[in-house]
């Protein structure tokens, strides 16, 4: 019985420190955020992409043409391989004047003539 407790107790306190860094995923960030990508367009504000992805955070600015440019980050760990091998993803979101003008690898830095939105 007491080994039953003692079990219990460091299964409650390991659970207790996880966190989203050592998730239990299997999955890749594209696979494992797949429907919130699908809703992912350019132009969006800030605002609107931290309701797809609560997590994300800033990862730098840079000028580009003489405009600033901010990258938000996305990062995904899962395991992977046989016996399990812990694996980290991020996808990247580039920012100009508070609209999304790009998104994808790390340290991708859109072009200048990426930081224009064309509407309709």
């Amino acid at each position: 019985m007491r080994t039953i407790i003692a079990a219990a107790a460091l299964l409650a306190a390991l659970t207790g420190c996880a966190n989203h860094i050592y998730s239990l995923s299997y999955s890749p960030i594209t696979k494992e955020y797949a429907r919130q990508l699908d809703e992912v367009s350019l132009g969006m504000t800030k605002p609107q992409l931290r309701t797809l992805f609560p997590d994300m955070v800033t990862r730098g600015q840079t000028a580009i043409g003489g405009q600033q440019v901010e990258a938000m980050e996305l990062s995904h760990n899962y395991w992977t391989g046989v016996g399990g091998r812990l694996e980290q993803d991020q996808l990247w979101f580039y920012f100009h004047n508070g609209r999304l003008v790009k998104w994808g690898r790390p340290n991708d830095w859109p072009e200048p003539r990426e930081l224009v939105i064309r509407t309709s």
